[in-house]
């Protein structure tokens, strides 16, 4: 699989789940924790995948295998317990969230550093995914009521800063073989 087939894939898949969560408010928790967990699980095994056979091309690929790894033991555990995930289903995605912008985010400075173009969109964001992520963490109580909302933006905000990687900075994915 061609690894920028692999970023539209992810940046799809996550916006996917987004439109999907945002267009079913009443869908139960266990439903809920059941398509993240797969979600999750997937990406887990793609970005391990890319970032595992890339480590020679890819700087700073360690925190993408990081992101890869908690993705997949996060899938793996909401999947394995659904009432378990149903009680701590806001912190287990506000906590993944917040990695996972702050990883965008730090990449918005990666970016920054080597003088592309550009770089202010990940910076942006990673910090609307933080914020997002942030106050699922902080209100859980509300969160409960409103997460399908705040963590439907969050997907599609992570969703779309993969597929703008590919699109502004084509150059930096490197064949697979």
């Amino acid at each position: 699989m061609n690894n920028k087939l692999i970023f539209l894939v992810l940046g799809l898949l996550f916006i996917g789940v987004g439109i999907k969560v945002f267009c079913t408010p009443l869908t139960s928790y266990a439903v809920l924790a059941t398509l993240f967990s797969i979600t999750f699980l997937v990406n887990g095994l793609l970005e391990l995948g890319y970032y595992i056979t890339q480590k020679e091309k890819v700087y700073g690929y360690g925190w993408g295998v990081s992101a890869g790894i908690l993705d997949l033991v996060l899938g793996i555990c909401l999947l394995a317990n659904p009432e378990l995930s149903e009680i701590v289903l806001p912190y287990f995605i506000g906590f993944m969230l917040l990695f996972r912008s702050s990883t965008i985010f730090a990449l918005g400075f990666e970016l920054l550093s080597l003088k592309r173009h550009n770089w202010g969109w990940y910076m942006l964001f990673g910090a609307f995914g933080f914020l997002f992520s942030l106050f699922l963490i902080l209100n859980p109580l509300f969160a409960a009521i409103t997460i399908i909302t705040w963590t439907s933006l969050s997907f599609i905000t992570i969703g779309i800063s993969k597929i703008l990687y590919i699109m502004l900075y084509p150059q930096n994915i490197q064949p697979i073989l």
